[in-house]
């Protein structure tokens, strides 16, 4: 039995993890320097030449830092709070934002509320508490929302929301250039006689979206109306319903103007249903560039929810503002027109 416990008690340990130390000799510079390189201390005159060297040696002996004795020394946790609420495009949105966090050597961790105020307010007490460097506040929708004062010491972001006192920093959609640009692909097409289905008014993309679409036709001098203009859900049954109004008039609209691509979805269904061919007969544009809409026959032009470049662009302004206030400013990002066969 000594015999046994004799060599396990020999037995030879494992490979040592590289220190900042090896990382210090491998890069030819002090351990000063490599601790400002990998902690990203502000004001260090350190060249760039310097950094990359630092940085091959880190991953050349796959040197990981220590997060918690680094939190200790720099005040600093590594990770960036996301706060969700259910939101659609929301793994775009957080893909976004991950990227800009990862390469700056920092760690996203989400929470989804599912819309529930009592967890919101739970989960924002949870994420501060584990000193995250800033956060990052994400709507499903694009709305008003009022962060609580509880963030008013953590830099804070806002991701398809925006603050309505004007406190915190926000990135949005900018629904009414994506509704002036559909429109205005139109009349570039030709078409003079264009029909919006629009869905209902209760969300503030839709309102500005369709504010877009007017804007622009009355800059070109079109008609805007009433009669072409049809609310209805956004669904493909609401589009069958709206491009069947639409057609029905004296003289029907020569391009619809759709208010998601689900919606245009169901007016394909309404013109194949009477004949009508896309786009020799009737131009359609969606909105949203769902997954779907390149594969229907012809592929739907659309205009795309720009989900990752917002939360890339939330994320960088976190990232680069972190050491000072954050402006109260509205950053609108454009939708891409994605110009397909059906116009």
């Amino acid at each position: 039995m000594r015999g046994v416990v004799k060599d396990v008690m020999q037995a030879p340990k494992g490979p040592r993890r590289p220190t900042i130390r090896a990382v210090a000799d491998r890069a030819g510079v002090s351990q000063t320097t490599v601790s400002f390189v990998i902690n990203d201390k502000p004001g260090a005159a350190i060249s760039e030449a310097t950094r990359q060297r630092v940085w091959q040696a880190v991953e050349e002996l796959g040197y990981r830092p220590n997060h918690a004795a680094r939190s200790l020394s720099t005040r600093r946790s590594g990770l960036i709070g996301f706060l969700s609420d259910g939101m659609a495009g929301g793994g775009e949105y957080m893909l976004g934002a991950q990227s800009v966090t990862w390469a700056q050597g920092r760690m996203l961790l989400v929470v989804d509320t599912e819309a529930d105020e009592t967890r919101e307010r739970g989960a924002i007490e949870e994420l501060l508490s584990r000193q995250v460097e800033g956060m990052l506040i994400g709507s499903a929708i694009l709305r008003p929302w009022r962060p609580p004062a509880v963030l008013d010491e953590t830099p804070t972001a806002l991701v398809n929301c925006y603050d309505p006192d004007g406190r915190f920093p926000a990135v949005i959609p900018d629904e009414f250039a994506g509704g002036h640009a559909a429109v205005s692909h139109l009349i570039a097409a030709g078409h003079r006689r264009i029909g919006l289905i629009c869905g209902p008014m209760d969300r503030e993309s839709r309102i500005r979206r369709c504010e877009g679409c007017l804007a622009a036709m009355r800059e070109a001098g079109l008609p805007t109306s009433p009669e072409m203009q049809v609310l209805v859900s956004c669904t493909p049954q609401g589009g069958r319903v709206g491009a069947s109004r639409l057609l029905d008039l004296p003289k029907p609209p020569t391009a619809l103007l759709c208010a998601s691509d689900w919606v245009a979805l169901g007016a394909y269904q309404e013109l194949a249903r009477r004949g009508l061919s896309v786009p020799d007969d009737i131009a359609v544009v969606g909105y949203g560039d769902q997954e779907f809409a390149a594969r229907l026959d012809p592929p739907l032009t659309t205009l795309a929810l720009p989900h990752r470049a917002i939360g890339q662009q939330a994320a960088a302004l976190l990232m680069a503002r972190r050491d000072r206030p954050l402006a109260p400013e509205v950053i609108r990002v454009t939708c891409p027109l994605v110009v397909r066969g059906s116009v």
